[in-house]
């Protein structure tokens, strides 16, 4: 669903329909990090929070969060941290390579700008109650609908 070139241009970051986060390291030619069900939707964009080094990625999918991936804690299958704030799906994170603001784009048809600083803890972040997407809205169409209607 999309994929990212690091700055170095030796790795590519993947975010999947399936939900899994890769990372594929282009100089050995195989996958050096993977993480399964990094989110509860399809992944629909990702980032490198900084040019210059590759250890802090983001992540954006269509269940409304972004969230933050540390690599060097991937295994844990935790994020370092979670943004929550858009009433439907992401379509796009991009950072400003300075490793602290990023940006995302959702169906909600809000831009926000986030701070890493300020994500939410992951072991805050299962005690939350979140917004409810509503599943009759479509981005596109600009308005709601059901497909009985249509």
């Amino acid at each position: 669903m999309s994929l990212k070139l690091s700055g170095d241009a030796k790795e590519v970051l993947c975010g999947t329909k399936g939900a899994h986060l890769l990372v594929y390291d282009l100089i050995a030619n195989r996958m050096v990090n993977k993480v399964d069900g990094c989110h509860t939707d399809e992944i629909n964009s990702v980032c490198f929070a900084n040019r210059q080094h590759s250890n802090i990625i983001f992540s954006g999918s269509d269940d409304g969060m972004v969230k933050v991936w540390d690599r060097r804690a991937l295994s844990s299958n935790r994020p370092a941290g979670i943004f929550v704030g858009h009433a439907e799906g992401i379509t796009n994170v991009a950072s400003k390579g300075d490793g602290i603001y990023l940006a995302s784009n959702g169906k909600d048809q809000l831009l926000k700008v986030w701070d890493i600083r300020q994500a939410v803890a992951y072991d805050r972040f299962r005690d939350m109650a979140l917004p409810r997407q509503d599943p009759g809205f479509d981005y596109r169409y600009g308005a709601r609908y059901r497909m009985l209607d249509r």
